[in-house]
């Protein structure tokens, strides 16, 4: 994480019910794929702001939807008019 977004972090993670920490040292693939795993398995429901694009990237949302359909949960894809990737808006 970025010094920029610790402040918003700390934020967050002081307003939640709860925090799951699972052990990473680093935020790479690995850990994105595990946290998706973790999130799926709790899950009732898969609401995910994503565009639709695929990509290679381990544990980005994509793989999170696949794996949600795969897993029979219900998904909602949120992609609000107007939205962007970094900084691409419109």
């Amino acid at each position: 994480m970025s010094p920029a977004h610790a402040e918003t972090f700390d934020r967050l993670v002081e307003a939640a019910d709860e925090v799951v920490v699972l052990g990473h040292e680093r935020a790479d693939g690995q850990a994105y794929e595990d946290v998706n795993r973790v999130l799926l398995e709790r899950a009732d429901r898969l609401i995910a702001v994503w565009d639709g694009e695929s990509s290679t990237a381990r544990g980005g949302t994509a793989t999170a939807v696949a794996e949600a359909h795969r897993a029979g949960l219900p998904v909602d894809v949120v992609w609000p008019e107007g939205a962007g990737r970094s900084g691409e808006h419109t």
